[in-house]
C-alpha cells in the first residue's frame, strides 16, 4: 500500500470501528430506568402510553404547566360571588377574588391574563375570565351575568376554578370555588 493510500486508510477504518448502537441496544427498558420504558419499542412507557414518549416532556405536568412544579404559584383561598348591581343600569355582576403565594416571589406572577377564572358547571366548562392580580398575593376580577349566561339565579351550581400564572408560564393548580348569591359588591 503506497504511504499517501495508507494516510486515508487509517482514519478512515477508525471511524468504521467506533462505538455503534442500534435501536435495540439503546431502547429504555424498565431494568434500565426507574421509570420504565420509554414506549418507543412497543412497551408501555411510564405514563402508560406506547407513543415513544415517556411523560417527562411536559405532557403530564412536570414541567409545572399545572401548578405540580415546585416552582409554580399557587392560588391560597378565593370566592365568587354575584350580586345585583344598582347604580347605572341595574345588572347582576359577578366578582371572583383570590390570594396567591409564588415561591419565586409575589411579583412573579403576571398582572393580568385572560383565563384565570373558569366557570364550569358539572363537568362542562361554561367561560372563561380574565384574572387582575398585584404584586401584594391579591387577585380579582368580574363579568356581568349576561356575558356568557352565568345565571346569579344558579349561583352555586358554578364551579369558578381560580388560576394564576407566573412570568415563567407555569400555571397554578387549579382552586375550586362554588358561586353564591350575595346582597353587595363586597360579597355581604
Amino acid at each position: 500500500m503506497r504511504p499517501f493510500a495508507l494516510c486515508l486508510w487509517i482514519p478512515l477504518s477508525l471511524l468504521a470501528c467506533g462505538d455503534k448502537t442500534d435501536a435495540a441496544d439503546s431502547a429504555s427498558t424498565d431494568e434500565d430506568s426507574p421509570f420504565g420504558g420509554d414506549g418507543a419499542d412497543g412497551s408501555e412507557g411510564a405514563d402508560g402510553s406506547t407513543d415513544g414518549t415517556d411523560g417527562t416532556d411536559g405532557t403530564d405536568g412536570t414541567d409545572g404547566t399545572d401548578g405540580s412544579g415546585d416552582s409554580a404559584p399557587r392560588v391560597l383561598n378565593g370566592d365568587a360571588w354575584c350580586y345585583p348591581h344598582s347604580t347605572g343600569e341595574s345588572a347582576w355582576l359577578w366578582v371572583v377574588q383570590a390570594s396567591f403565594d409564588d415561591p419565586q416571589g409575589l411579583d412573579t406572577v403576571q398582572t393580568f391574563f385572560e383565563e384565570g377564572v373558569i366557570v364550569s358547571q358539572g363537568s362542562t366548562e361554561i367561560a372563561r375570565y380574565a384574572l387582575t392580580c398585584n404584586s401584594g398575593g391579591s387577585c380579582s376580577g368580574s363579568f356581568n351575568e349576561t356575558a356568557d349566561n352565568v345565571s346569579c339565579a344558579s349561583a352555586g351550581s358554578y364551579t369558578l376554578n381560580l388560576r394564576v400564572v407566573d412570568e415563567d408560564d407555569q400555571w397554578s393548580a387549579p382552586f375550586p370555588v362554588t358561586g353564591r348569591q350575595a346582597a353587595d359588591a363586597g360579597g355581604r
